[in-house]
Parts: structure tokens; C-alpha cells; sequence
């Protein structure tokens, strides 16, 4: 017997994306779990998210941003289960369990349906590597999917590795022990390194757009050699950097600036641009 659609589907399209615009992101994904005509439905007439973060440390997290700004937290700490719940402060939460749906198959359908594929931030917390045991499993969750923003905070996990697995991102930010000129040369839209040990040789070796450095041990005159060697031609790809320092670290000196024409601007504390 072939199931009936739902009565809301057999209004007018026009009347259908208005009601969805009343929804809720746990609404409208309830809906699109319901069969693949409800699931079409959604896809065709709702907006996609803003943004989608997928957190991995001992269990998997979903940060979903809607068109509209509201913001929802999904958890996978069971199979085939999925807690729902708008902003860390609502203690009110949704779950929604159904059989046979693995958490593959849940991030491929919320991708699929709510970001229309538009690009996903995929962040790897320190815990990463030890969930469930195997990393491989794991990342076997997120193939096929376009990883515009890649975050790796697990020193276990080579970088050069996570590259092959996932090739195509525009912005990628390290926080691992060892960063290899294979991966400084590639012409990423945003490099952001949060390594302790940079030499004034890895930021010239940079073929990115935008190079952001947080906590960095580069001295004040290896800075300052690195932006006259910028001003004079190197980094030709380069168009800003960015340097963060911790409370802890030193504040910039006139060793920084030494004989670079410079201005000043609305200060912001511990953060300094430069562009040419």
C-alpha cells in the first residue's frame, strides 16, 4: 500500500514554504527523516544553514547556525540516537531515534538536506583519536563530504595524513607539534597555525592568502626581517597577516616596527593586522 503524503504537502507550494518558515530546525528534521518526498520538500524550499560544525572528540557534535541565526546543538553519544537542543542555555532538548539510521547516514542527510552541500567546518578535538579506538572508522564518517574549514587540535594525527583524506579546504588551522613545508606551500585561502616553534624560514615558506599565527615563539626581529622581506616581494600570494599574543607573552615592541613606515589604528587588545 503506498503510503499517504502528509496533508501539509498537498497545499500549494507557496503555502508549504511559508509554514516551514514557522518551523524549527528539530521540526523541519523530523519532517525530512518522515519519507523522501518530505525529505525533497524540505531541501527545496528551506534555507541553508549558515554554518555546520562537526566537533569530534569522544563523542560526535553537530553546531548548526540556521538562516535565521538560531543556533542548535545535535550529540551522537548513542547509535542511531540524536539529542537536539537550541543553544547551550535551553535545557529543553528533542531526541530522535531511528532504526538502522547510522551516524553516517545522519550527518549525509543533514548535510545533504539543510546545507545543500555548501562546504562543512570539521573540527578534531584532542580526544579524537581515542574514540571508539580507530581513527580510520571514524573519518569513515565524513567521506564524500566538502570540508570548506578543517581544525586539527589532536597532536596523534598527522597533518599530511588528514590532507589525503580530506583535500579541499580553504582554510585550514593546525595546533600539532610539527608542521611539514609540504603543508605550508599549499595556496590555502586561510593558514592558521597555533604552533608553539615557528622559524622565520615556515612563515617564508607560506603560499597562503591569509596567514593567522596565535601564541608563536617568533621573536620580535624575526618578525620584523619577516615583513621587510613581505614589503620587498616574498609571499606574493599573501595579502594579510594576522598575530595573536596571549596576556602572558609580551606586548610589541619598537623592535617589531624598526624601520617600517607604519600607522596606528583603533586598538584592539593583543591583535595586530598587517596587510600590503
Amino acid at each position: 500500500m503506498t503510503a499517504k503524503p502528509l496533508p501539509i504537502f498537498l497545499l500549494p507550494i507557496s503555502a508549504i514554504r511559508k509554514a516551514m518558515e514557522q518551523m524549527s530546525f528539530a521540526e523541519l528534521l523530523i519532517i525530512s527523516i518522515l519519507s523522501k518526498n518530505a525529505k525533497d520538500f524540505v531541501t527545496l524550499l528551506t534555507k541553508p544553514l549558515k554554518n555546520m560544525i562537526i566537533s569530534v572528540d569522544c563523542w560526535l557534535s553537530l553546531k548548526l547556525v540556521t538562516a535565521s541565526s538560531e543556533l542548535y546543538l545535535l550529540y551522537f553519544k548513542r547509535k542511531q540516537r540524536v539529542r537536539i537542543e537550541k543553544s547551550p542555555y535551553d535545557k529543553r532538548y528533542k531526541k530522535l531515534y531511528l532504526p538502522g539510521f547510522t551516524e553516517k547516514q545522519w550527518i549525509g542527510h543533514i548535510v545533504r538536506v539543510f546545507s545543500h552541500n555548501n562546504g562543512i567546518v570539521l573540527s578534531l578535538k584532542p580526544l579524537f583519536s581515542f574514540r571508539r579506538g580507530k581513527i580510520k572508522e571514524t573519518v569513515e564518517l565524513f567521506k564524500g563530504l566538502n570540508v570548506r574549514k578543517l581544525v586539527n587540535h589532536d597532536s596523534r594525527i598527522e597533518n599530511r595524513q588528514l590532507l589525503k583524506l580530506f583535500p579541499t579546504p580553504n582554510y585550514l588551522r593546525l595546533s600539532n607539534d610539527y608542521i611539514c613545508e609540504s603543508i605550508l606551500v599549499q595556496n590555502f585561502e586561510t593558514l592558521e597555525l597555533l604552533e608553539k616553534k615557528l622559524s622565520l624560514n615556515d612563515i617564508l615558506t607560506t603560499n597562503c592568502t591569509n596567514l593567522e599565527i596565535h601564541y608563536q615563539s617568533l621573536s620580535d626581529r624575526n618578525l620584523n626581517l619577516f615583513m621587510k622581506h613581505w614589503i620587498r616581494g616574498s609571499n606574493p600570494n599573501l595579502q594579510s597577516i594576522c598575530v595573536n599574543f596571549s596576556r602572558e607573552m609580551r606586548s610589541f615592541g619598537a623592535e617589531v616596527f624598526k624601520g617600517i613606515d607604519h600607522r596606528k589604528t583603533i586598538p584592539q587588545e593583543n591583535f595586530y593586522w598587517g596587510k600590503h
